[in-house]
């Protein structure tokens, strides 16, 4: 099975032809002066280079577990995925022009992402030497210093309507399945949560009052688009707005949004609304994507102790509790494919002092899926299955269970 998922991956990513082109980036990191001098291959006409080859020149440390990649400089972690644009970073997260490419042994990145990725993730000040065109695409990322919580001047966000015809999720509809084919995209199943019995697995011990709920994107940060023009930004606020009203209803419960509008916030200051408003919940909306449009399902993600200033297992594990519990509502109310429940050091989680979660709705890439995202009624069942999943653990959480 696995020289199978090796080969096809192999077959689905052919070897980049040598363009005779290099590319020399150089900055500085605290203050220290750093190069690097990479070949650029082509890819559909897209300029990339070795993200293996640029790390190391760079003094990063860079590594490879199963499909994705982890690059570690100056005391900062950024974390990709083979085939996905999302970069989840402790300093912050971002997103890439075009998805992270495997080419046999190496990795590559788009050329045009490489200052945005490290410039970022990182805190250096890349620049590239011998620049002559700039990728097109490559955006820079405003900043709001007067006022880093004021609205900025777009127009109101507005939620594409599918097209007619397209599908509807009923009650017996079923989610379209995971390609047959071996897949980085397709995501196993987390193995089995402890029962709340064990001794290593204690129950949640605490219910929920106060809940930030916080709409990823904004601003001229879309996050992903889908193919029909669906964006993340839109599809996030959407979705947050509605579970609002719900957990008010179900749970009586005090909810704030980090933003009620199309404004751009950092990670900063959407971590430093969950530290001030002090909920007992602090819950990430966002949305999957993938060069495969096979991929499917929604994926939620949990903090690993270690990355917590308090560093409490017991809180992890309250965590997974109530991201298990969301899994299993999100399941019944929009018959939708999970791709498991994870743990990553995701700054805007690793934060909140009490439980966090991140949930991905669904693949923007796949175009089916789209379609649900982009349906007021798809969007009324996702929220209804988180509120339902936060409302079952609270009342478990209460009971002692």
């Amino acid at each position: 099975m696995i020289l199978c998922a090796l080969f096809m991956s192999l077959l689905a990513v052919p070897s980049l032809p040598a363009w005779g082109a290099t590319a020399t980036f150089s900055g500085t990191l605290k203050d220290t002066p750093i190069s690097a001098t990479v070949d650029v291959t082509k890819q559909k006409d897209i300029p990339y280079v070795s993200l293996r080859d640029l790390s190391r020149q760079l003094g990063a440390g860079f590594s490879v577990s199963d499909d994705r990649v982890q690059v570690d400089l100056g005391g900062n972690t950024a974390w990709l995925r083979y085939g996905e644009t999302e970069v989840y970073g402790s300093l912050k997260q971002t997103t890439l022009l075009y998805p992270l490419v495997r080419d046999g042994s190496d990795t590559l990145l788009s050329e045009g992402d490489v200052i945005p990725l490290f410039n970022t993730c990182f805190r250096v000040s890349l620049t590239r030497k011998d620049h002559t065109a700039q990728t097109p695409g490559t955006k820079t990322t405003p900043s709001n210093a007067e006022d880093p919580f004021a609205p900025n001047v777009l127009e109101p966000v507005q939620i594409k309507k599918p097209k007619p015809g397209a599908s509807q999720p009923t009650e017996t509809d079923q989610a379209p399945s995971a390609p047959s084919t071996p897949s980085t995209d397709v995501v196993s199943s987390p193995a089995p949560l402890p029962s709340s019995g064990s001794t290593t697995t204690p129950a949640p011990t605490s219910s929920i009052h106060r809940i930030v709920v916080d709409p990823g994107h904004g601003g001229s940060e879309t996050g992903a688009v889908g193919s029909d023009g669906l964006q993340e930004k839109a599809l996030t606020l959407a979705v947050a707005l509605q579970l609002k009203k719900d957990l008010e209803k179900t749970l009586g419960a005090d909810v704030v949004l980090t933003r009620s509008d199309d404004r751009e916030l950092t990670s900063t200051q959407r971590s430093n609304i969950g530290v001030r408003e002090a909920p007992d919940l602090f819950i990430s909306l966002h949305a999957g994507a993938s060069t495969s449009t096979t991929a499917v399902g929604f994926e939620i993600f949990c903090p690993p102790p270690v990355v917590r200033g308090m560093g409490n297992p017991s809180l992890s594990n309250a965590d997974k509790h109530l991201a298990a519990q969301i899994e299993n509502h999100l399941r019944t109310t929009t018959q939708a494919a999970s791709r498991g429940i994870r743990t990553a050091p995701i700054r805007v989680l690793r934060e909140q002092e009490k439980l966090s979660l991140l949930i991905e709705l669904g693949c923007i890439t796949n175009p089916t899926e789209e379609a649900l995202l982009a349906s007021p009624d798809y969007q009324a069942k996702l929220a209804q299955g988180i509120a339902d999943g936060i409302a079952a653990y609270a009342q478990s959480a209460q009971s002692g269970r």
